[in-house]
């Protein structure tokens, strides 16, 4: 009755949305159905829109017109997926996200596959799938089957899709078959569908990826903007409706829309119009014809005419020129997304306006496969792709507020963090999830039930804290059950068939057979073993997992170490410690483990090797109080204690460069320390998981640690392991990036799918700055609280609390526990004045030229660092290449800057004027053009002449002409010239004084003029004495580092007598200078001079940069925040210039000391009971060294 009245309602609703004529209509249908069953009327509005009515899903599958050969008329669908398939489209378009997860090998992927045969063969019905839309007539719909690779994603799902429809008689009447023989696609009729594969958002937008560059002008509400200028921003533009019938005034209206760069292009095409309008783009971009077809900017020739609007009255407009433009450095693109309803928007002309202008199936989305081993790289990866499509979808088939399209995604279970699992819950806790369509069942819930025994048993399934297990029959009654979900157990019953793969391994079969996550099972170290090594009967030394000690107060570590509950076995063997250290709030773990015997392991080749079996001693986490710092002193006393209760620790190791002073100090102490590293190389931990899963080990139960543990995650890429994240940033973060941007992090999702980019990181074992890629960006969570932390230079950061910053130091503390004052790692650049940018290096204390320091490889001699893309401020490693001086000379002479040329040949001629190789330059060339004078027939009348003078010099001053020098030379020719001819001083001033009118010597002028220098540090102005100079500005001149360079080796160049005499002026000078400072700035001034206003006698001394903490507050902003994980070095610099990170502690502590213990390899020492045993050996042995050898085992093979 109740699915009677729903029927009802819905008609209702249908009934009360429709136009007048339109409920007419559907009068008349209901009508006939009442009265015959069948309606003639309803048969004829479908043929308005179909070629041919679609058939029921039922008919569909079970027809052999359709798809009946493949499904053996229906019999080969479990009834199951035929309810389940009846219920998706009898909903009509209520469900766009399709689901099919659980248990495996229950016909999922079949079933999806079934249901994408149909939606390709409903939309192949309709006559025009374009109009039925309402897209461009160009526009192409697509099926796409997607993975993490394009490989996989044309695997088991596309070629059982082939294989169905090559069965079908219908789809091979309506289409036809590539020419492979070993993979034929199908090809549907019309050239209007297409069905492909993808692996990445971008394949999802298949060929809609045109752009155009950012200069171009889109028409707004608030006027022409750029698209430069709009990026990574909604805005409303205008748009044309498509479906008007009216050409001349045609319909504009504003639409939603995102603009985003898509690309870097080397080549695009630009089409000029009459009016002088520009329009450049890449050659698959389309512009609306005078026609109402969209054209191609690549395909566009002169002489055809453009659709245009001249206020709001729609035109033609005449192409004048194209032309294909390459570009040397590739060229930014960009587009306009998703504008509803019509997808086009208008570009602003100079005269005019012109109007510029997918079903999918996901297959095993959570596993990743075929040497996808980064499973949450492939979870984020699959998330960016899975939410492109289903925004593709949802704007390409919406018709009258309905959704048609459908995206179908099948997938086993794994991991209780699976994306799919999330992105499920996600949607059902925010009560969004109505539009999906969920399949989730165990194998005995799907499959038929003939293919089970009637009888059942019973298993509890438990979570991260309960281990499920298989309940004895013993206590499988009503009370035991109850009982056990009282505790929070969920209780399944399987067929009795399935106990046995139950029993074998629980994880396993809960996974495949139940459909059930696996808590824990994505991590690098799971809970289940875990709990085999995890040993309950034994205490913990100390009773809390996190320690609170500080150097201010009078509690020691050892007074919280209960001693008694340490093994006597541990307490005689070799014990391994592992520091993993901190300064202040960033917790320090301890960890100690001993090797107490043994164990045989069997390897790959059947040999048996004997390896050491561990007892895990004790693990703490020291948390110094707010305002204090880890007491590194009270870490020694208590190894030292440590040793007097008659601990045998052989060896202790550290992880950190601040650790140098405390293991000097442990070294004086008799202790042997050494220094290994946990987050370099992940050989530490690849250690750990073998000893944990070979059950190597006796561990305590520690739940901070065994948090940590199941949390460790490995990147396949760097092959590091570490943490899940924790702390992130709001997205309109901006990170500094190497190539001299600073973008937020929402740009950098957006960017990261066709550029990769590079950031500042520190490297924690030197300090020295480094450039490192970002691997991925990626957001983490939705907050509702977040703490903003003002710097001491006015800058803002938004993060959440457990986001850690790194301390001048190169530690770390988490946000909450910053104080104002508090001193962050600093990130400085300044860019001198031929434009290339250097960077304060934290660990010299010194600046460092960028483009030097990041080049890969060592700058050899005669080599120069080269920026391929000629942007001397894009310091990116893969945009730096070493190359000769000659050759980088050829490539820069194509774009040569002579203003630049000019000044740069000045300061070389300066420099080296007077060194042996510029003397012999000069006479080179002095001989090229004497030959060439003498050689030529033009100059020798000149030259006469010049022999002629020559001679008179000689007469008149009684001289030697080849004995002069060219000083002298000159000197006399002037003085022969002024004495011969009076007339000629008053020509000579004649002549300068017109040439000064005419402006010829404006350099003599302003030399002339009294003008002195002034500089602010940076930037010098050369004004009249009496003008005032402007703010910050004093007396004075700075230098640029090519004119340092030069000065110094000018002075290289010296001769001793110029060396001697400036000397002794510098000394009479200096002797008349004193010292003098304001705190921060040191001035050498003459005792004549003015002092500067806030100057004392006496230099500062040299500080170190650093940022400040000001203040920090907390605000209730519910947002989203994100996190970016880095190559190699784990922080990265923010545009406010600190450095930030995320680390773990316990866990490193844990993992370096069995590394420790390994890399040393001891023996464990025998107790007192084998040496009993060894003693009545060699009394009762024919040979003593049977007993030797059991004493004192080694590797043994078999």
């Amino acid at each position: 009755m109740s699915e009677h009245l729903e029927i009802i309602r819905r008609i209702q609703e249908i009934y009360n949305s429709c136009s007048e004529e339109e409920q007419e209509y559907l009068y008349q249908i209901l009508k006939e159905f009442a009265e015959t069953g069948e309606s003639k009327t309803y048969e004829e509005v479908w043929l308005s829109d179909y070629k041919e009515i679609p058939v029921t899903i039922g008919e569909f599958i079970t027809s052999d017109t359709f798809l009946g050969k493949a499904t053996r008329n229906g019999q080969g669908i479990f009834p199951t997926w035929k309810t389940c398939m009846s219920e998706i489209f009898a909903a009509g378009n209520k469900y766009d996200e399709v689901v099919f997860t659980g248990a495996t090998r229950i016909g999922k992927t079949s079933t999806a596959i079934t249901c994408l045969a149909y939606m390709l063969y409903r939309l192949m019905c309709l006559r025009d799938p374009q109009k039925f839309f309402g897209l461009k007539e160009v526009s192409k719909f697509s099926i796409l089957f997607f993975n993490i690779t394009k490989d996989l994603a044309k695997g088991v799902a596309f070629q059982e899709f082939q294989t169905t429809l090559q069965v079908s008689p219908w789809f091979n009447a309506h289409g036809s078959w590539t020419q492979s023989d070993r993979n034929p696609t199908y090809i549907p009729e019309g050239n209007k569908i297409s069905i492909d594969i993808g692996s990445s958002a971008q394949h999802a937008l298949g060929m809609q990826v045109f752009c155009l560059v950012g200069n171009t002008k889109i028409c707004t509400p608030d006027g022409a903007m750029t698209l430069e200028e709009l990026n990574h921003h909604f805005v409303r533009v205008y748009q044309v409706d498509s479906h008007s019938n009216d050409y001349l005034n045609v319909p504009i209206f504003p639409g939603l829309g995102y603009v985003i760069q898509t690309k870097y292009t080397d080549t695009t095409t630009r089409i000029t119009l009459v009016d002088g309008t520009l329009v450049e783009g890449t050659s698959d971009h389309k512009i609306m014809m005078s026609t109402g077809q969209y054209c191609e900017l690549g395909n566009i020739e002169i002489g055809n005419h453009l659709r245009c609007f001249v206020d709001s009255v729609s035109s033609d407009i005449e192409v004048l020129n194209t032309q294909t433009i390459f570009h040397e450095v590739p060229l930014p693109v960009y587009d306009v997304w998703n504008v509803e309803p019509y997808h086009n928007f208008i570009v602003q002309g100079n005269t005019c306006r012109l109007q510029i202008s997918n079903c999918a199936i996901m297959d095993e989305v959570n596993f990743a496969r075929s040497g996808i081993k980064d499973i949450n790289k492939a979870k984020t990866y699959m998330m960016d792709t899975y939410n492109t499509i289903s925004a593709r979808i949802k704007g390409t088939f919406r018709k009258n507020g309905e959704v048609y399209g459908k995206l179908f995604v099948v997938s086993s279970k794994k991991g209780d963090q699976d994306f799919l699992e999330n992105y499920i819950q996600m949607q059902q806790s925010s009560g969004a999830g109505d539009h999906m369509y969920i399949v989730d069942k165990p194998q005995w819930e799907v499959l038929p039930p003939e293919r089970f025994s009637s009888g059942r048993f019973f298993i509890a399934v438990g979570d991260r804290s309960r281990k499920g297990f298989v309940i004895p029959d013993n206590q499988s009654g009503e009370d035991s059950l109850a009982e056990l979900k009282s505790q929070g157990y969920k209780i399944l019953s399987p067929p009795l068939d399935m106990k046995t793969n139950f029993v074998a391994d629980f994880e396993i079969a809960l996974r495949d057979l139940a459909g059930i996550s696996v808590p824990g099972s994505l991590s690098f170290i799971t809970q289940a073993s875990l709990d085999s090594v995890i040993d309950n009967s034994r205490r913990n030394p100390f009773i809390n997992d996190i320690l609170q000690i500080g150097t201010k107060d009078t509690f020691s570590i050892e007074e919280f170490f209960h001693i008694e509950h340490v093994d006597s076995d541990a307490l005689r063997s070799p014990m391994y410690i592992h520091l993993d250290l901190s300064l202040t709030t960033d917790r320090t773990g301890i960890s100690g483990c001993s090797v107490v015997s043994r164990k045989d392991i069997e390897m790959e080749d059947g040999r048996k090797v004997s390896m050491p079996f561990f007892k895990h001693v004790f693990s703490i986490a020291l948390e110094a109080p707010k305002g204090d710092k880890i007491p590194y002193s009270k870490i020694v006393a208590f190894i030292c204690w440590l040793r007097q209760q008659k601990f045998d620790i052989r060896l202790i190791s550290r992880d950190q460069f601040q650790s140098e002073y405390l293991a000097q100090i442990l070294e004086e102490q008799g202790f042997k320390v050494s220094k290994i590293s946990l987050d370099r190389t992940p050989d530490g931990y690849m250690a750990l998981r073998s000893v944990i899963l070979e059950e190597r080990i006796n561990m305590l139960h520690c739940q901070l640690l065994e948090d940590e543990l199941i949390e460790l995650q490995r990147d396949s890429v760097t092959g590091k392991i570490d943490h899940k994240v924790g702390g992130c940033f709001t997205g309109d973060t901006k990170i500094r990036l190497v190539d001299g941007r600073a973008l937020t992090i929402e740009e950098l999702i957006m960017e990261q799918n066709y550029k990769t980019n590079y950031v500042y990181t520190v490297n924690e074992h030197t300090l020295d700055i480094e450039p490192k890629r970002i691997e991925r960006v990626f957001q983490t969570k939705w907050v509702t609280n977040i703490l903003e932390i003002e710097l001491d230079t006015g800058e803002l950061i938004q993060c959440t609390e457990d986001h850690r910053l790194m301390l001048r130091d190169g530690t770390y503390i988490e946000a909450r526990y910053l104080e104002s004052g508090t001193s962050l790692m600093p990130l400085y650049t300044r860019v001198d004045t031929d434009g290339y940018r250097l960077y304060y290096n934290p660990a010299t204390n010194s600046w460092e030229y960028e483009h030097r320091k990041f080049a890969i490889g060592d700058i050899a001699k005669g080599f120069v660092v080269h920026h391929k893309n000629l942007n001397p401020l894009d310091n990116r490693p893969c945009n730096l290449q070493c190359i000769s001086i000659s050759e980088h000379r050829k490539i820069h002479n194509k774009y040569l800057n002579y203003d630049k040329v000019s000044s740069s040949l000045k300061r070389w001629h300066r420099s080296a004027k007077g060194t042996e190789y510029y003397r012999n330059r000069s006479q080179k060339i002095s001989r090229k053009v004497s030959r060439h004078y003498l050689l030529d027939p033009k100059y020798q009348i000149r030259r006469l002449q010049h022999e002629i003078r020559i001679c008179k010099v000689e007469d008149y001053f009684g001289v030697q002409w080849d004995t002069l020098t060219t000083k002298e030379k000159s000197r006399l020719i002037n003085k022969y010239d002024y004495a011969t001819d009076p007339n000629r001083r008053t020509s000579l001033s004649k002549s300068l004084s017109e040439n000064h009118k005419l402006g010829k010597y404006k350099n003599a002028k302003i030399a002339l003029s009294n003008r002195v220098w002034y500089t602010d540090g940076k930037n010098n102005v050369y004004i009249k004495s009496e003008d005032i100079p402007p703010e910050g500005f004093y007396r004075g001149r700075t230098l640029s580092v090519s004119d340092k360079l030069a000065m110094k080796q000018g002075q290289k160049n010296r001769s001793e007598d110029i060396i001697s005499k400036l000397r002794i002026n510098q000394s009479k000078y200096s002797s008349n200078c004193r010292w003098y400072t304001n705190g921060t700035q040191d001035k050498f001034i003459h005792i004549d001079s003015t002092i500067p206003e806030g100057f004392y006698p006496g230099r500062c001394k040299i500080k170190r940069k650093n940022h400040k903490v000001k203040s920090i507050r907390i605000l209730h902003k519910p947002c989203r925040v994100y996190d970016l994980t880095i190559e190699d070095n784990p922080n990265f610099a923010l545009d406010c210039g600190i450095f930030v990170h995320n680390s773990k502690d316990l866990a490193d502590s844990f993992a370096g000391s069995i590394w420790n213990a390994i890399l040393d390899n001891p023996e464990p020492t025998p107790s007192i009971n084998k040496y009993m045993k060894s003693i009545s050996a060699v009394n009762t042995s024919k040979s003593a060294q049977s007993a030797i050898n059991s004493l004192f085992p080694t590797i043994k093979k078999y």
